[in-house]
């Protein structure tokens, strides 16, 4: 997304239609924030609401980089898992940890491993249910960890 669209693609979600787009920011967080400001480029509330709503729209965010040699990473996968308060509490589930950056023959080589950091929170865990996910495909996903990596 690039523009206002993406309060159009707010709204879709928001009323259970799967939506998968993408954004241009510089980590998980970061996406939330620019989404929020895309959103205000077409309607006119306040950051503290977009954001409400962007949370609920989209409960997982994955931020992809390209590296110095040219290879995209998926760096790392977020929840925002929303409390019965309303508090969003923002959960890294995921992470590429670059193991090491060196240059060999005038190219980069970088390596690295993915590692989970915590698991899903079980309000996600029912609504992925809820939405047609396999328990089967959760529970090999709740098998990934959940202890720090």
């Amino acid at each position: 997304m690039r523009g206002s669209e993406a309060y159009a693609a707010l709204e879709a979600a928001l009323t259970g239609i799967g939506v998968l787009t993408t954004i241009h920011a510089t980590s998980c967080d970061a996406a939330y924030r620019r989404m929020v400001a895309l959103c205000k480029r077409a309607v006119d509330m306040s950051d503290e609401t977009l954001m409400a709503y962007v949370t609920e729209a989209y409960p997982l965010v994955a931020f992809c980089k390209q590296l110095e040699n040219k290879q995209r990473r998926i760096m790392e996968i977020m929840e925002c898992e929303i409390l019965p308060d309303g508090t969003r509490n923002f959960r890294p589930l995921f992470r590429y940890h670059v193991t090491e950056n060196r240059m060999e023959q005038g190219k980069f080589i970088i390596t690295g491993e993915y590692g989970s950091v915590q698991p899903i929170s079980e309000s996600l865990q029912r609504r992925l249910l809820e939405n047609g996910m396999p328990q089967t495909t959760l529970s090999r996903i709740l098998s990934m960890g959940g202890e720090a990596a």
